[in-house]
């Protein structure tokens, strides 16, 4: 699978969105952007609540084309945006204002293409408002407004990083993929959660061989794309996880329906997908 290919779908994703136009630590409030106030829509889910937990943020309903009127974004420099990417399409054509749209960074899974707002790829989860999988790698920010996005996360102790370029974006995007489309997967051809996953040799096996298959797809090195998967799966309060079938067949066509665009879109991928 080539660069170019991938970026084929970038490019299909982007047309997409444009016709739309936790070792578990409970946080301790304290500002660190100055006093800039920034909005949260999706705050009543678990990564939108948390961050509402930061005494600049405001929660902002979530736009909608059934609204009945549409409320700027002011005075919120920017507004994170932490909904399933379903939701993308919905959100992006409910928010007319060219200015407002610039104001997004997107938190979520799948491949968003970069464009006026921010893109946020989560390396994190919350239960019960408590942070895990703290031991995880960075969650990479990239877009006009990392920096402030950065302060707010690394102030309610999400470790980050600044991507600096489209293509550390990018692997970013696809090395999470990898993980919103193989673990639910596993877990549910196997009957169990990640524990029972990494635990048992024929599913671990079955673990290594999909990641090392999606690597191969996305033409990118296979044991670093594992080392951070390992990591994020191994974090204290991720391994008693049992991803969410439900919500992967929603989002199938942004999570395994994008390898499956791929070439034949992995063969052990697929008989996997047939068991089930």
């Amino acid at each position: 699978m080539t660069v170019r290919s991938i970026r084929c779908i970038f490019a299909c994703l982007a047309l997409i969105i444009s016709i739309g136009v936790n070792l578990a630590s409970a946080y301790s409030p304290s500002s660190s952007t100055g006093g800039t106030p920034f909005g949260v829509i999706g705050s009543t889910g678990s990564l939108g609540s948390y961050l509402t937990l930061h005494p600049d943020a405001t929660p902002i309903p979530r736009p909608s084309p059934s609204s009945a009127s549409y409320a700027p974004f002011d005075p919120n420099d920017f507004v994170i945006a932490a909904v399933p990417i379903t939701s993308l399409h919905s959100v992006l054509s409910s928010t007319p204002s060219p200015t407002d749209r610039s104001k997004f960074c997107f938190l979520c899974n799948g491949i968003i293409p970069p464009s006026t707002f921010t893109i946020i790829v989560p390396w994190f989860g919350v239960k019960n408002s408590i942070l895990i999988s703290s031991n995880a790698p960075p969650t990479i920010i990239y877009g006009a407004k990392s920096p402030s996005v950065q302060s707010v996360l690394q102030s309610l102790g999400i470790n980050s990083k600044i991507a600096q370029t489209e293509e550390e974006l990018h692997e970013a995007q696809m090395t999470k993929l990898m993980w919103s489309s193989s673990m639910w997967l596993l877990c549910a051809s196997f009957s169990t959660n990640i524990e029972g996953v990494l635990s048992n040799v024929d599913s671990k096996n079955a673990y290594r061989n999909l990641i090392k298959e999606y690597s191969d797809l996305a033409d990118l090195d296979f044991s670093k794309s594992l080392k951070n998967l390992d990591d994020y799966n191994s974090s204290e309060g991720m391994r008693a996880v049992t991803p969410s079938r439900e919500l992967a067949e929603e989002e199938f066509q942004f999570r395994n329906g994008v390898w499956l665009k791929m070439d034949e879109g992995g063969t052990f991928h697929r008989e996997l997908l047939s068991l089930i």
